[in-house]
């Protein structure tokens, strides 16, 4: 199963030749940014430190289906303020619609959006700029997920618990979002509206 803590990977792809063959200039080489889900990570709180679940509260392993991100940056260091690292990928965005609570919004019909292991990005490592980065900052705007859930307390005549239910879950969690529709698992909903971060569909 595929599991909730996010880890971001940049491969380096660089073409290989033979004796016969031109050499392959660095020019050439491409970065290949994939998601990976790992439930071993140490779990992390706002400010980077290691963290648990607090009394009263509960946690848990979805199972991702798919995931997009609408801003990377490679940092120098951990703190490195955003948007003073190397910024080499945002989203499409547009001026939010008249009435909005926000100036502009990710227009989600223009979103990458990738499995694990699938590519979700690839650059030319000639157009990212030269320095020593440490972290590689990434800020999620969409994720799909499968969750269980519990049932209590039902009337009758359903049972009055049913528990450890399978539900897919659609969150539009790191910006606000321009989204006509999305499909949350085999339901398609329309929206046609900007959206604020936190905005969420969830289909049983």
């Amino acid at each position: 199963m595929k599991q909730t803590t996010l880890l971001f990977f940049a491969i380096l792809l660089i073409a290989s030749c033979t004796e016969d063959e031109p050499t392959t200039s660095t020019t050439d080489a491409k970065m290949n940014f994939q998601f990976k889900f790992d439930e071993t990570q140490e779990r992390l709180g706002n400010f980077g430190e290691p963290v648990g679940i607090s009394t009263g509260h509960a946690a848990q392993h979805p199972d991702f289906n798919s995931m997009s991100g609408f801003y990377i940056e490679l940092v120098p260091t951990k703190f490195t303020q955003i948007g003073d690292g190397a910024v080499i990928y945002e989203a499409p965005k547009q001026a939010a619609q008249s009435g909005s609570s926000f100036t502009e919004a990710v227009i989600f019909d223009e979103a990458i959006v990738s499995d694990e292991n699938e590519t979700f990005l690839i650059l030319n490592v000639k157009d990212i700029p030269s320095g020593t980065h440490e972290y590689l900052r990434i800020s999620v705007t969409y994720q799909n997920a499968d969750i269980r859930f519990n049932l209590k307390n039902l009337p009758a005549p359903f049972p009055p618990d049913l528990d450890n239910q399978l539900g897919t879950m659609a969150g539009f969690i790191g910006f606000n979002t321009y989204i006509s529709d999305f499909m949350i698992k085999n339901k398609s909903v329309a929206v046609n509206e900007d959206k604020v971060q936190g905005f969420w569909g969830f289909e049983a």
